[in-house]
């Protein structure tokens, strides 16, 4: 059964380098299992607050480092609210 999946953080992949996303270092194994969801046909959508509070584009360099991490083509929504 296909299934959509929805991460509301950054904080659940990386350990989001207290807002230097530069500096983030992502969590194998989450990583491996979000890979291992979208190669079996399911969805991931991200969520991010990044920028939504300073102003900051991050949208290039969040697509890049999920990239770099692993993750083609990511479906990402930015400026979610700051939880």
């Amino acid at each position: 059964m296909h299934r959509n999946f929805v991460l509301i953080s950054m904080e659940l992949i990386s350990n989001n380098a207290e807002g230097e996303y530069k500096n983030a270092v992502h969590d194998v194994r989450t990583i491996s299992h979000i890979k291992e969801l979208i190669s079996e046909g399911h969805e991931i959508t991200f969520y991010t607050a990044q920028g939504s509070s300073t102003g900051i584009d991050w949208n290039n360099f969040t697509i890049a480092q999920l990239q770099s991490w692993g993750i083609e083509n990511p479906c990402i929504f930015f400026w979610k609210a700051k939880c």
